[in-house]
């Protein structure tokens, strides 16, 4: 409560070791970035409709990134087959503790 910019920073951090030196392998763009903070932070899986209310993108632009993150192993559907409707990180995200 006391200083709220430094607890940022720590969070930010933290975050940067989860998913950065995993990631650093792998070339991701920002938008598909976000969608693995965002994955992170919740802890469950992600629906498209949260992503896209997140991001403010397009039904498309969110299907066609969480399409390249489950190509490169980065998200693992968690619900659904032939349409997909959850999705959850995948192993090559480091886990938080």
């Amino acid at each position: 409560m006391e200083h709220p910019r430094r607890c940022q920073q720590i969070v930010q951090q933290v975050i940067g070791r989860w998913v950065g030196d995993g990631l650093d392998q792998i070339s991701l763009s920002i938008v598909e970035k976000e969608v693995l903070r965002l994955a992170i932070r919740k802890r469950e899986a992600i629906s498209p409709v949260e992503v896209q209310k997140y991001l403010e993108l397009s039904d498309k632009t969110v299907l066609k990134v969480l399409s390249q993150l489950v190509d490169k192993k980065m998200l693992i559907p968690a619900s659904g087959t032939i349409r997909v409707r959850s999705y959850q990180l995948g192993d090559q995200v480091k886990h938080p503790v």
